[in-house]
């Protein structure tokens, strides 16, 4: 059995689909022993005593722009002495950077002494910012590079990373936790969904993340709600763009459509899927500031047996699949949005079709399950010498 050392910026007890990609992997690992260190967080004392693996914590800053990230160079040597210790301390087998950004920190120390190193890349991350000649540089001498989607592994082939140290690994998602049969009722008397159309979004309100496209569905109401008897627009998410989002949701006359749910449990989070008629997410653009790498809550609506309307640009179009598991439109395209929504809200059956087949995909190769292997693979494969396993 492998040891593997995991070395991450983005954990939990912090919410976001990286924190998933990685800490799945550490929870249902089978062939590799892992030992993770994370930055300190709110609750993580007690989410770290019922891990059934170690957990390292260190002081790590958070925040986006030009002052976070100082601090983060500053934090830098703090972290990488950590590495350098749990390096010694357990003899790893594989170092696995569970982002680019902990690459800075532990891919040098694993490097210099011989141990081969994984490094994880979800899109944009990898490739834009101040650090990202050094995390690419990192890339280029790293064991394996780890790419979510086909779109990331372009990028990091554009960037200079050889193709074929590129592993693809797509995210998974809980096929238990998220199903057709899971029941709304909670979800339906909290945000008072009875009689409701619903659409609905979940992702973080952070102004450094408008390109998830709430304000593309926003827009495209005022065409939708005269087609869709009782519609309701879900935002589930918290953060700075909120108060935006709601001045422009007031400005297209639509302020009572939008329901803006904030942060939403982990508990009550599928049952808030199980009450919605579709799930939509118009995330980036050749434009746009940003995009995603994959996005797992397309795969969290798929799993619940819902469709997608996603942007057909970057990974997006690889986790919802056009006329199969939902609709792609152009990149911030309202009027295609408009009718892609009118669409799958008018026909029951177009809907029970696209949800259908949305569940099918993910329990034939999108579970958790099928994640963790694949990156076990990953990682059996750097501590014996070889190459990259898993391809799309």
């Amino acid at each position: 059995m492998a040891t593997v050392l995991v070395v991450t910026v983005d954990f939990p007890p912090d919410v976001g689909g990286i924190q998933q990609y990685v800490y799945q992997f550490c929870l249902r690992a089978s062939r590799c022993s892992v030992v993770v260190l994370a930055p300190t967080a709110a609750g993580s004392a007690s989410f770290d005593a019922s891990a059934p693996f170690p957990i390292v914590r260190a002081a790590w800053p958070k925040g986006r722009g030009r002052i976070a990230a100082l601090r983060k160079l500053r934090a830098l040597p703090r972290f990488r002495r950590r590495v350098e210790e749990l390096i010694r301390l357990h003899s790893p087998d594989v170092v696995f950077c569970g982002t680019s950004t902990a690459a800075l920190a532990a891919a040098p120390p694993a490097l210099g002494s011989g141990v081969p190193t994984v490094l994880a890349a979800y899109g944009i991350d990898a490739v834009s910012g101040r650090l990202s000649s050094r995390k690419m540089h990192l890339m280029r001498q790293a064991h394996t590079v780890i790419a979510v989607s086909r779109f990331t592994r372009a990028l990091l082939v554009d960037a200079g990373v050889a193709e074929d140290s590129i592993a693809i690994v797509p995210p998974g998602v809980d096929l238990e936790r998220f199903h057709p049969t899971v029941d709304a009722t909670p979800a339906v008397e909290r945000f008072g969904l009875a009689g409701k159309h619903v659409l609905l979004t979940v992702g973080r309100l952070d102004p450094a993340e408008q390109y998830k496209g709430h304000d593309v569905v926003i827009r495209a109401l005022p065409q939708i709600v005269p087609a869709a008897e009782n519609l309701l627009y879900v935002i589930a998410g918290q953060g700075g763009d909120r108060a935006r989002l709601e001045r422009l949701a007031a400005v297209e006359g639509v302020r009572e459509h939008v329901l803006f749910a904030g942060y939403v449990e982990d508990e009550l989070l599928p049952s808030l899927y199980a009450a919605s008629d579709c799930f939509t997410m118009i995330s980036g653009g050749p434009e746009a500031s940003g995009f995603e790498g994959f996005g797992i809550a397309y795969l969290e609506a798929a799993a619940s047996g819902k469709p997608s309307i996603a942007v057909r640009y970057a990974g997006a179009e690889e986790a919802v699949v056009d006329w199969e598991t939902g609709l792609l439109v152009p990149p911030g395209d309202v009027d295609a949005v408009v009718a892609a929504a009118v669409r799958v809200l008018s026909d029951d059956g177009l809907r029970r079709r696209l949800g259908a087949a949305g569940r099918a995909r993910v329990e034939a190769e999108l579970g958790w399950a099928h994640h963790t292997a694949r990156l076990e693979d990953v990682m059996l494969a750097a501590a014996g010498g070889t190459g990259p396993e898993p391809r799309a």
